[in-house]
């Protein structure tokens, strides 16, 4: 009985023994582990590979510092960043940023439209006290001003009867120029109708047959010499029309600085609209542009400011 609690007894020690052994083992082994991880991921050092620019560097493990060849890459900045090489912006703060700088865009663009939009009241105030025109444009200027427009110029049309005509058989007669199309849909009947009623006007003082009204079309590809006897027909009597070559309106176009958009409304290219600049010019018996009126005046205040025009002319 004596040496079978005694061989018990040694066969539990050695159990023990044993077991502590194997628990430190293990422990060893864990800190091992956990040194070499640590290790490579942090006892690195800077090389600059052989044949490279100094400013391309690799960061390679201690141990391969002193080996030739490299076991580790060199990484993308982006991949640095997602290794814990930098530090992540939080995207809180990410958004937080992108919600600054778009309030920031916003407030400025709504500051920038206020102060345009005041600018712009302003001046639409001083035109419509000065009238508008040359004239008036240069009213608002401050101080002495000399000039005019660099309007008007040389060009060579040919009227409704098909003949040939040039600025400078509008010589000894003011020529009252407007730019437009016979299939204008509301426009220019609008400002034909005010043509009329300033030549009213204009007769009624006895100097209506001192200007000749002159109609230029902007859209030669379907105003023909024929289109423009029909249409202008229904309008006033002494009013003569002028077409020709596109080159050639063009040029017109060009020198009285007529604004003019095509916009095609559908498949068909010759169905389409255009957009132009809506206003009357009126040329000296000289030849020399005087004065432009806009939608802002009345008929009677153009009729005005010609009559003016043709007064300080004689005298």
């Amino acid at each position: 009985a004596d040496r079978s609690r005694w061989a018990l007894f040694q066969d539990q020690k050695m159990l023990a023994r044993s077991s502590r052994r194997s628990v430190a083992l293990c422990a060893v082994q864990w800190h091992a582990g956990a040194f070499a991880q640590s290790a490579q991921c942090s006892l690195t050092r800077v090389r600059v590979r052989p044949g490279s620019d100094d400013n391309v560097r690799i960061r390679a493990p201690l141990w391969h510092v002193g080996q030739r060849r490299l076991l580790s890459s060199p990484k993308r900045p982006a991949e640095q960043d997602e290794a814990g090489g930098g530090e992540k912006a939080q995207p809180s703060d990410k958004y937080q940023t992108i919600k600054m700088m778009a309030g920031i865009a916003l407030g400025a663009s709504a500051l920038g439209a206020f102060f345009n939009i005041r600018a712009y009241e302003r001046r639409r105030r001083r035109e419509e006290e000065h009238g508008g025109g040359a004239e008036g444009q240069v009213k608002l200027l401050k101080g002495a001003a000399t000039g005019k427009p660099l309007l008007g110029g040389e060009y060579t049309l040919v009227n409704q009867d098909g003949k040939v005509m040039r600025n400078t058989d509008f010589h000894g007669t003011w020529a009252f120029l407007y730019f437009g199309f016979t299939y204008c849909p509301d426009i220019c009947p609008n400002e034909l109708t005010r043509l009329q009623e300033i030549l009213s006007i204009l007769d009624k003082e006895n100097k209506g047959k001192e200007v000749t009204p002159v109609f230029i079309t902007i859209d030669p590809q379907r105003d023909g010499p024929a289109q423009l006897k029909d249409y202008l027909s229904d309008w006033h009597p002494r009013l003569i029309g002028l077409t020709g070559s596109p080159s050639q309106i063009d040029d017109a176009c060009k020198k009285f600085r007529v604004y003019a958009n095509k916009a095609v409304l559908g498949d068909d290219p010759n169905d389409y609209l255009i957009d132009h600049s809506v206003m009357f010019y009126l040329v000296d018996p000289s030849g020399e542009f005087v004065d432009y009126y806009g939608g802002n005046l009345t008929p009677t205040q153009i009729a005005s400011r010609i009559s003016e025009s043709i007064d300080s002319f004689q005298t």
